[in-house]
């Protein structure tokens, strides 16, 4: 479930991502044409779904914000137990020191501020009150505009 909640994030993420590089000179037009093939590979697979939580966010955009927030902590320790991994790999293998330097220091950030959230929240430093969502509350108050429908 919390996969599905995160799939159309992931995707524009994924899609911003995609434009990007699509600027840098650097990389080849293989490339990029390979990854954009990629990237319609895995909307067609997964459009009902992507379909489906563009109509979920069109309805009730607060509601699934909160999901989206709520299941991103839970993936959260997973996908850290896989990026350690990979990022070491990738920093050993990189050309340049301070690319290195920049992606372990993020990633290092990011472990430590998921995990003082959790002992915090655990210690009950940051505490929630039962029966009232409090992110829902402060973003139904930020949050004031409606997505458009999809084509």
């Amino acid at each position: 479930m919390a996969l599905k909640v995160i799939l159309l994030p992931i995707f524009l993420v994924w899609f911003v991502a995609l434009l990007l590089s699509f600027t840098r000179r650097e990389i080849s037009v293989v490339w990029k044409i390979s990854s954009l093939t990629i990237f319609i590979f895995y909307t067609m697979w997964f459009w009902p779904e992507l379909i489906y939580f563009w109509n979920a966010y069109s309805k009730n955009f607060i509601r699934e914000i909160s999901q989206l927030f709520k299941y991103s902590m839970q993936i959260l320790p997973v996908l850290l137990i896989f990026a350690w991994p990979c990022a070491l790999l990738l920093s050993y293998n990189s050309r340049t020191i301070s690319g290195c330097e920049r992606a372990l220091r993020s990633l290092v950030l990011l472990t430590l501020f998921y995990w003082l959230f959790i002992f915090a929240s655990g210690l009950g430093l940051i505490k929630f009150p039962s029966g009232s969502n409090t992110f829902h509350q402060i973003v139904k108050k930020i949050s004031k505009f409606k997505l458009p429908r999809p084509p």
